[in-house]
């Protein structure tokens, strides 16, 4: 699971996760476990990480590691310690409810910038970390918000684009095709026609007319 500087991940106990850092980096982890709180009713058990604020979470950190170096023989003052539950998943519901009226903006804007740059070639593990979240996370984000896994999103997105771009005789099947992040144009012929249930070149032919083709320098 990507993660980054300052990401806040909520996960269920004794639950075995892998995370990752970018080269170079190296990664610190604060643990805290709460028990039988109602408010952790709340939360489901798959894990979910809250990209960049820890800065939020810092200070209730530092008084709960305060709390447990504080304690004697007699162990954790119990009120104390569930004030400090409490108050940590409080500010996890808060922030969760905060992400989600958000989250739908910012899932958008990261779709716009994928399109944006179709050339790029993707993977989940990339649009993962760009997005920070998990690939869990991020199969289900494109699912709600466009009904498609991500590669097929990514696919429907590049083969209706390079439709759009065959339309215009200026743009080659060559050119449309490395415009849309296909590299083999076999495979890209084969896609299209899988979408399409036509040819790029037989949709070319049919889009195009042939007067478009006497003001224009390229050939189809």
């Amino acid at each position: 699971i990507p993660v980054r500087t300052g990401d806040f991940c909520i996960g269920s106990y004794l639950s075995r996760h892998s995370f990752s850092v970018p080269p170079g980096r190296h990664m610190t982890k604060s643990y805290v476990s709460v028990y039988y709180n109602l408010l952790l009713t709340e939360l489901d058990g798959s894990l979910r990480v809250i990209p960049r604020c820890g800065e939020l979470f810092a200070p209730l950190f530092l008084r709960i590691r305060k709390l447990l170096s504080e304690s004697g023989e007699e162990g954790v003052d119990n009120f104390q310690g569930s004030a400090l539950a409490y108050e940590l998943i409080y500010r996890v519901l808060t922030l969760r409810q905060t992400e989600k009226n958000a989250g739908e903006d910012e899932f958008k804007q990261f779709l716009h910038r994928l399109t944006g740059n179709l050339k790029r070639k993707y993977t989940l593990a990339s649009m993962a970390e760009e997005f920070g979240c998990s690939i869990p996370t991020l199969i289900r984000l494109f699912r709600k918000y466009t009904g498609l896994p991500p590669m097929g999103f990514l696919k429907k997105v590049r083969l209706e684009y390079a439709a759009y771009l065959l339309q215009h005789p200026d743009s080659s099947i060559r050119s449309t095709m490395l415009c849309c992040g296909y590299k083999d144009q076999s495979f890209f012929t084969r896609e299209f026609r899988r979408f399409f249930r036509i040819s790029p070149l037989a949709y070319r032919k049919r889009n195009v007319s042939p007067a478009m083709f006497e003001n224009s320098d390229t050939l189809p």
